[in-house]
């Protein structure tokens, strides 16, 4: 018998995958069809609804919620700020899935390109052991478990700085996530697995050590391997 719970689960997870793994209406919605859309619309059924149903202005105001304005300056991020990464890095990838970038907290800078980061999400039912909820005035979760690194060039202006306290707290979460054992739900797996093809995807190469090793029991990924960069 399906819960409240799980309804609420399955409409929550749809919501995740589009706004992480689908286009934006002015891409799915054009009139020139790309190739890129039509090999995705054969896969997903998410998009293929939303054809029939029409744009989806909440879709677009979800994923754009936690992108700064135009006008707002340009600074070199620091430790515990939020960052969106840049609009322009988003963009079709492996498995026939459009990229939307996410919004991240840096926890270091990594030599003068590139710094570490918590990625963040606003689906917070699907938190569990290292997710924390962030302080300060946006609502969401940073996935201390979740850290990879990303170019300067490609973060947009400072959204909040949540301050030295609670990057402490994410850091502190960081390391014990590295020795968690416990194996997650089934669609916390699955949405953490998301996550991670997302960071894949925007993370930049760095010939620093990756910290943190992933294994099935934490993303219900196949097997024990390290994140690397593309």
């Amino acid at each position: 018998m399906t819960t409240p719970h799980d309804f609420a689960l399955q409409l929550t997870w749809d919501l995740a995958q589009e706004s992480r793994c689908c286009p934006p209406d002015d891409i799915l919605f054009a009139s020139a069809r790309s190739e890129e859309t039509r090999q995705h619309l054969d896969t997903c059924e998410l998009c293929r609804q939303r054809l029939d149903e029409g744009p989806q202005e909440a879709l677009d105001e979800l994923t754009s919620i936690l992108q700064a304005p135009d006008n707002l300056p340009l600074t070199l991020p620091a430790p515990g700020q939020i960052h969106a990464i840049r609009r322009q890095k988003s963009g079709w990838g492996p498995g026939t899935r459009y990229y939307r970038p996410p919004a991240v907290l840096v926890l270091e800078t990594l030599g003068t390109t590139g710094v570490r980061v918590a990625q963040i999400s606003g689906f917070e039912i699907f938190s569990w052991h290292h997710d924390l909820v962030l302080a300060g005035n946006i609502d969401g979760m940073v996935e201390t478990w979740h850290t990879y690194p990303v170019a300067t060039r490609d973060l947009g202006p400072c959204l909040e700085n949540l301050g030295n306290d609670f990057l402490q707290t994410v850091l502190d979460q960081a390391a014990l996530a590295d020795a968690e054992t416990r194996i997650p739900p089934a669609m916390v797996q699955l949405f953490r697995h998301m996550e991670m093809e997302t960071a894949l995807y925007f993370s930049m190469p760095a010939p620093w050590p990756w910290p943190g090793t992933r294994t099935s029991r934490q993303t219900g990924l196949a097997g024990n391997r390290k994140m690397r960069a593309p």
